[in-house]
């Protein structure tokens, strides 16, 4: 029986100084039915180079390369669209990342075994570091698709969105696959995935997360807390699945709040950009800031200390109670 065909799909953009660790890390997979995709993104160093020495490698590798430079977000859409539609599974590898020999293996083993299952993680570890603490049972390998969206806000389950395998028919499931807008779209998808599925996770470290100082995450979101911003957004959107609607609106409130506040400190800081930018990201999610969420959350603060009114405490993730 021939194995499910996997594709591996990466976006590429001046990713010359780590492109060949996480090109070998596929060529190195124990898994036999692999196509490796990448998307060049008009890039002007040495990643031309890096790739044409795969021309002929043992996994297949197919180079397309974008005729201008688009941004991450469309970037990372052209590139999973160019997935076969003969795919049984995919995963994005982003150009600094790694994965273990037998990831393809592990991740495609647990899913075959559990037809329900839409996305397979995996313990990870960043580059240096001890794996991470996932937070899911070693004698459960699948959850249920909202069992998994509830601790993901509880903070009792880590799903590190870019570090998973998928069915092929999730691509199929949104009409945008990756929300452009958002710096942590991949998340976002990983969340209305699990609508339409389990979640599956392998206890095993199959994954390399590298954290240095030019990633988008360092560039842009931490610099500019959008995760916070986001994070808004996705209780929005996923809270109800996860808790139900009542409870779900609750906790949305709540942390509107919370954030509102964070927002308007910063401003009252001096720190306009930061402000600038959550209102316009808000916009464009479709979750505008108005004068009167402000004054309900500047109002919240005296009540929350009066004990008339639960609130919001600390980050997001993990005070979703």
């Amino acid at each position: 029986m021939t194995a499910p065909l996997v594709v591996i799909v990466t976006p590429v953009y001046n990713g010359a100084q780590f492109l060949a660790e996480a090109m070998d890390s596929v060529q190195a997979q124990t898994y036999a039915n692999i196509v490796h995709v990448v998307l060049d993104n008009a890039s002007t160093d040495a990643t031309p180079e890096i790739l044409s020495r795969y021309q002929a490698a043992r996994v297949p590798v197919v180079v397309k390369r974008n005729a201008r430079t688009l941004p991450i977000g469309p970037n990372w859409n052209a590139a999973v669209a160019l997935t076969p539609k003969d795919a049984v599974y995919f995963r994005v590898l982003c150009a600094d990342d790694l994965l273990a020999p037998d990831f393809v293996a592990r991740t495609v083993d647990l899913a075959e075994r559990n037809p329900g299952v839409m996305v397979v993680g995996c313990k990870l570890r960043h580059r240096g570091e001890d794996p991470d603490n996932a937070g899911w049972e070693a004698d459960r390998s699948v959850f249920s698709g909202r069992e998994a969206v509830e601790r993901f806000f509880l903070g009792t389950g880590l799903i590190v969105a870019h570090q998973t395998m998928m069915r092929r028919r999730a691509l199929d499931l949104r009409g945008v696959f990756f929300e452009e807008c958002m710096t942590t779209n991949d998340t976002e998808t990983c969340l209305d995935l699990l609508r339409h599925g389990d979640w599956g996770f392998v206890h095993e470290t199959l994954a390399i997360t590298r954290d240095h100082p030019d990633t988008d995450s360092n560039t842009r979101m931490r610099r500019l807390h959008l995760d916070v911003c986001e994070y808004l957004v996705l209780l929005k959107r996923y809270a109800p699945f996860a808790f139900g609607a009542e409870r779900g609106a609750a906790l949305h409130r709540k942390f509107r709040r919370y954030y509102l506040r964070q927002v308007l400190r910063w401003r009252a800081l001096g720190w306009r950009d930061i402000f600038e930018e959550h209102a316009s990201v808000l916009r464009q999610l479709g979750a505008p800031i108005s004068a009167g969420d402000l004054l309900d959350a500047l109002l919240d603060w005296p009540l929350a200390r009066l004990h008339l009114r639960p609130t919001w405490h600390g980050y997001p993730f993990g005070w979703a109670q």
